[in-house]
């Protein structure tokens, strides 16, 4: 069957009974709830003839089969009921909808389980990683409907399901979108949250899923102590796979949850940069002009350890004509020198932490842009202004122009910035920040320093990206102790 249609819990059922005659509602409870006790007691058989040594084979097989009759009798009974109240209009018929919905009612199959014990102690998974778009059936009375995501559905099920623990491999999106918020709020109700959150390169935790994954655990806990915990957005090289787990370090995530995101990372010097950001009153976008022709122009999509902006329009034409790439986004700003300004502010370390901890890691949106709070009047800053224009001047001097062959657009020819080799510039601008933001030489150092180790690999790719190292010699020292018996 269906995990996620069907009637998990008696609420479930209640929930479907609300409206229309009470008579009816009471006969057809009384009518369920006599089916469930005839299957509990006949899975109670069930299981004593498998435990007794003196049941033979007849008997075994007569318990099996009650139980199946019992059980076909029991699904009929809330399949009809689920059918009338997920299906109108006749879209379609009953046979139909019962072959492409394949119900399973966990009230019905575990009913000592979700009714007598509360649910099941412990509930693991992988979920499917698909959108609502991709399957063929329809979900009924989810608070995670809004989310389009399968997997979503999964763990909403699985929670009702469950009164213990709960632990999933899902997408990192499920701590960094909005549309996932209503996931967070299930998951964290009655019970602590531990969010372990892994990158997809350079090695990936499983070899044929080319995206970020979160592993999330929940512990139950009354609602006023549960607390919320969170890793660093950990990368690895294959090598290191066996190390993985065991070096996990977890960060309580402190206060109360005022976005959608909750930020990956992993130790108390990160709160304290995060606390001063968003104390900040201004906005980026807080600049955003309709008037003016001066833009700051930033690739949406693409750039692994790098983002690429810049106050011009990069060069890129598709089969010989000069275009616009699809992946090119871009706001005004109210004159040439903020512009210098808002460039420097993006292309920090600062703003790469930030969207490291705050977004999915697979696009650059408003959302990212305008979040990070900046100080009033910092794009004011002639030298913040000046560095920009220096950091501009460096980015067009290291630039080369790129030809591609695609599919499905021809040749395209594209104006790429080997931002690595701006490194030392773009330090320039984080100290600027460091003083408007009330940094400490320690949490400066951390911010110019974050994430370096893989920003500034050796073989630089596109847009300075670093092409992951798969193979890494490592040195060891070892001692060796030998104990020697005497005679």
């Amino acid at each position: 069957g269906n995990t996620l249609v069907g009637y998990a819990t008696a609420q479930d059922l209640e929930n479907d009974l609300k409206y229309g005659d009470m008579f009816a509602k009471e006969e057809f409870l009384g009518k369920v709830h006599t089916e469930m006790d005839i299957v509990s007691h006949a899975y109670s058989t069930f299981k004593k003839v498998q435990l007794e040594q003196s049941s033979d084979l007849e008997t075994f097989r007569n318990a099996k089969k009650e139980l199946k009759e019992r059980l076909k009798k029991l699904d009929e009974l809330l399949n009809k009921k689920l059918f009338t109240s997920t299906v109108s209009g006749g879209r379609l018929e009953y046979g139909d909808w019962l072959k492409s919905h394949q119900p399973f009612h966990w009230l019905a199959e575990y009913y000592d389980i979700i009714n007598g014990n509360g649910g099941f102690d412990v509930v693991i998974g992988n979920p499917p990683y698909l959108e609502a778009s991709q399957i063929d059936y329809s979900i009924h009375n989810y608070v995670t409907e809004s989310s389009n995501a399968v997997h979503a559905y999964c763990i909403e099920r699985s929670k009702a399901i469950s009164k213990g623990y709960l632990s999933m491999i899902v997408p990192l999106a499920l701590v960094c979108t909005k549309r996932f918020l209503p996931v967070q709020k299930i998951l964290s109700c009655s019970s602590s949250v531990w969010y372990a959150n892994f990158a997809w390169r350079p090695a990936r935790l499983f070899d044929a899923v080319n995206r970020d994954l979160t592993i999330f655990v929940t512990t139950p806990m009354s609602c006023k102590g549960a607390k919320v915990f969170t890793t660093r957005y950990t990368k690895w090289i294959t090598e290191h796979r066996n190390l993985l787990i065991s070096q996990i370090t977890y960060n309580q995530f402190q206060g109360e949850q005022d976005s959608y995101w909750i930020p990956k990372y992993g130790s108390s010097l990160e709160e304290d940069i995060m606390s001063k950001v968003k104390k900040q009153t201004s906005s980026i976008l807080m600049a955003n002009s309709t008037t003016t022709l001066n833009k700051v122009f930033y690739r949406n999509t693409g750039g692994l350890y790098w983002k690429v902006f810049t106050d011009f329009a990069p060069k890129f034409t598709c089969n010989g004509v000069q275009r616009k790439s699809s992946c090119e986004s871009s706001f005004s700003v109210a004159n040439s020198s903020i512009a210098k300004s808002v460039v420097g502010i993006l292309s920090s370390n600062l703003f790469w932490w930030w969207y490291t901890i705050t977004s999915d890691l697979r696009h650059v949106t408003s959302n990212e842009i305008g979040g990070l709070k900046i100080p009033a009047g910092i794009l004011s800053d002639s030298t913040l202004q000046s560095i920009g224009r220096k950091y501009i001047d460096d980015l067009i001097a290291n630039s080369t122009m790129m030809t591609r062959e695609q599919k499905s657009q021809g040749t395209t020819i594209t104006q790429s910035f080997k931002i690595v080799k701006s490194k030392l510039i773009i330090d320039e601008i984080d100290k600027v920040l460091a003083k408007h933001y009330g940094f400490t030489e320690e949490e400066l150092d951390f911010i110019i320093n974050y994430d370096i180790k893989y920003r500034m690999g050796d073989d630089l790719g596109d847009e300075g990206e670093t092409v992951p190292q798969q193979k890494q010699e490592i040195s060891y020292r070892i001692l060796i102790i030998v104990f020697v018996r005497k005679g």
